[in-house]
C-alpha cells in the first residue's frame, strides 16, 4: 500500500499493519459522500478534526 498525507508531502509504502505501527492513519467515510482522509504521524490532530467534522455533517 502507498499512502500520501493530506496535509504535507510525506508518503510511505508498506503493509497496512506496518503503516499503522509507524503512526499513519487512513479512513474512508461514506456519510452521505465518499471521502478518504490520510495522515502522517505529524498530522494526527488535523486528521482527528477532519474525521470529526465529516461525521457531524
Amino acid at each position: 500500500m502507498r499512502v500520501k498525507c493530506n496535509w504535507c508531502e510525506d508518503t510511505a509504502t508498506g503493509l497496512k499493519d506496518n503503516l499503522i505501527d509507524r503512526g499513519w492513519s487512513k479512513t474512508v467515510i461514506y456519510t452521505p459522500f465518499r471521502k478518504t482522509i490520510t495522515a502522517c504521524p505529524a498530522h494526527q490532530n488535523e486528521f482527528n478534526k477532519e474525521v470529526s467534522e465529516a461525521m457531524n455533517r
